[in-house]
């Protein structure tokens, strides 16, 4: 009969299972000579040696003349055993350890590190028999209580008994400050996934006050309050923590989140290219890339430094020379090694190739990229890609499809922001095509439909590179030019912006929109002109008043400035109008009518948020200073200048 041996003996741990047993090759140059006890003795200790030192091949060699015993599972195959799980644990061999424990799970007895190690793969995979078979040996005799206690807890998580969870994790409060942090909040975690929102905050409270600077914790706060809706709350939470650790690239892209969640891409681009200088994350160079691509340019010379080594980094390089106003380069794709995992796995590659279709005028090609969209229940923009698709709908077949779930828009001022919504409404309501509103019409009609998709979205930048140049029709609605307007004075600039304003159809809005543009360009007098006829219009005029009126300051013409703005008291008794007087007070010297106006508006008011500000670090009343900017940089987290204005007042403080 031919021996049959353990293969799973080398360097790299490689070894196969079948039917949960070792696989077993025939090997009979590795049959050991019987050997004396003192000799098997002297050869443990030699082993034990090598293994502590990190002799691994060495150990291994020794033990492969022991596999016959190991086998049999004898008093001496279980002590070569536990070397064996000794040598896999001590080289990170997981793989190996799976395997042994699968063969010999009793064998796991003593040796701690690799039974936790065992059991940690147990709760990631969810298999219970398993974790708790390994669990059984420790039982009682654990060296590293909270190892196992967190495990204990993550299983039950994971099986869906929060509440068993909750109950174990409760009542064993831990003795280091570092451990209790972590048992506080694990239990707001899990209150969080058992929909329990105020016991999780009532836990992190306790975590916050053990530790108010630990900005985990804050993190976790953070994600508490903006699950129950506070938002501004919510990111004082993730502010706070980037402050204390402001280089930390996870704490800076969880601030980029939260802003993209909310739609302010400015602020999200600009944390990001905080984050973009080495050494930096592939996955943040990604995300800046492409909103600046969607949404407006990030602030930095991609060409000045390399994209951080990573998997994303192919896909990066291929961004970055792609050309402006181009989405989607197929050709150059296909040459990526990885291309069909970025298909599968980055949702860029959706919307940049349905983008590059759209502008090429292939909507069909687009139509279905959306109804495949494999990204479809992570949507990084529901809406917009649901109007994408009905608008083509409505072009391709004269019928639009209705979603099940309709378009949310807690706010909606203007027009542009009802746009998605509106349109759904109006399929779900029943409307033929044919029936619907002109504008709308319009806009669906229209060569610049997608672009207007886009401008709705906030999607500034693809807009742009959408836009074919052609004029706009007399009969699209007022808002469209006017965003576009704006589009290309935030990412172009101010002359290319009023260059394609004067052709457009002239609103209030819009000229108003020329007269800030001219004012840019320097050409005072022809914007005050235009700006004087449009103080009576109801949209614009406040705003009109208050341009006409910096014009006279900035000429130095403060008497005129103040008795202008005194002409419209519903602008002299706004906010506006008592941050003009002011500013003209301090201007004339007249102090203590600038502190009046500024008092009478402090909460609504940045502007005098800021006066107070500057008087507080005057009169060195650091606490009230520190107060008033932290609020301001709630309203402004990544303004540079109250970012130092912070930092000078904490140092001021520790003097």
């Amino acid at each position: 009969m031919r021996k049959w041996v353990v293969s799973i003996l080398s360097l790299i741990g490689i070894a196969a299972v079948i039917g949960g047993s070792f696989y077993w090759l025939n090997q009979e140059e590795t049959l050991a000579v019987p050997k004396t006890h003192m000799e098997e003795a002297l050869e443990m200790q030699v082993a034990t040696r090598f293994v502590e030192d990190g002799r691994f091949a060495e150990a291994l060699a020794i033990i492969r003349q022991y596999e016959p015993e190991m086998e049999r599972y004898s008093a001496s195959g279980k002590q070569w055993l536990r070397l064996m799980i000794d040598a896999s644990e001590k080289q990170g061999n997981i793989q190996q350890l799976l395997i042994l424990h699968r063969s010999f799970p009793d064998a796991f007895d003593a040796n701690e590190k690799a039974a936790l190690t065992i059991a940690d793969k147990c709760v990631l995979d969810q298999k219970t028999k398993e974790y708790q078979c390994i669990r059984s040996l420790w039982e009682g005799q654990e060296g590293q209580k909270e190892k196992w206690l967190f495990l204990d807890v993550e299983m039950l998580a994971r099986a869906g008994r929060l509440s068993d969870a909750i109950t174990l994790l409760k009542f064993q409060p831990l003795g280091d400050q570092k451990s209790e942090l972590k048992r506080l909040s694990h239990l707001a975690l899990l209150h969080l996934k058992d929909q329990n929102p105020r016991m999780a905050w009532d836990y992190l409270n306790q975590a916050h006050k053990l530790s108010p600077h630990d900005p985990e914790i804050r993190s976790y706060r953070g994600k508490v309050l903006e699950t129950i809706g506070k938002k501004q709350l919510a990111f004082s939470e993730y502010l706070a923590a980037l402050q204390e650790h402001p280089d930390n690239l996870f704490l800076i892209d969880q601030a980029a989140e939260f802003q993209l969640r909310q739609k302010n891409y400015v602020d999200a681009i600009d944390l990001w290219t905080r984050g973009l200088p080495l050494p930096s994350l592939d996955t943040i160079w990604l995300k800046a890339l492409f909103w600046s691509r969607m949404t407006t340019p990030a602030q930095f010379n991609w060409k000045e430094e390399k994209a951080p080594r990573g998997k994303l980094r192919p896909f990066i390089n291929y961004l970055l020379v792609l050309k402006p106003g181009e989405f989607w380069d197929a050709h150059a794709f296909a040459q990526l090694n990885a291309s069909e995992v970025y298909l599968n796995n980055q949702q860029a590659t959706f919307w940049l190739q349905m983008l590059a279709e759209l502008k090429q005028g292939n909507e069909e090609a687009a139509y279905q990229l959306i109804a495949k969209n494999p990204f479809k229940f992570e949507s990084w923009n529901p809406e917009l890609e649901q109007a994408l698709r009905q608008i083509i709908s409505y072009r391709q077949r004269k019928e639009l499809e209705s979603f099940d779930e309709l378009l949310k828009n807690e706010s909606a001022p203007h027009p542009e922001d009802t746009l998605f919504s509106e349109l759904n409404t109006y399929v779900r309501s029943g409307f033929r095509p044919d029936e619907f509103p002109q504008p709308l019409k319009e806009i669906l009609e229209s060569d610049h439909a997608f672009t207007v998709a886009l401008l709705a979205a906030g999607w500034n930048e693809a807009a742009l590179a959408m836009y074919n140049g052609r004029d706009l029709s007399e009969n699209i609605p007022d808002w469209v030019a006017y965003r576009l307007t704006h589009a290309l004075w935030e990412n172009r600039n101010a002359e290319e912006a009023l260059r394609f304003a004067l052709g457009q159809k002239k609103s209030p809005e819009l000229s108003l929109t020329i007269g800030e543009l001219l004012i840019e360009r320097g050409d005072i007098d022809v914007a005050r002109a235009r700006l004087h006829n449009l103080v009576g219009e109801p949209e614009v005029g406040l705003r009109a008043i208050q341009l006409v009126s910096e014009l006279y300051q900035k000429q130095g013409l403060y008497g005129q400035a103040k008795k202008f703005i005194e002409q419209f008291p519903d602008f002299s008794d706004s906010i506006m109008g008592k941050e003009a007087l002011a500013r003209i007070a301090l201007k004339q010297g007249d102090e203590y009518s600038a502190r009046m106006f500024y008092r009478s508006i402090q909460d609504e008011s940045a502007d005098a948020k800021a006066y107070f500000v500057r008087k507080a670090i005057e009169e060195k009343d650091w606490g009230q200073a520190k107060a008033l900017t932290l609020s301001m940089l709630v309203e402004s987290p990544t303004d540079s200048f109250w970012l130092d204005t912070l930092k000078k007042i904490k140092e001021e403080q520790q003097k």
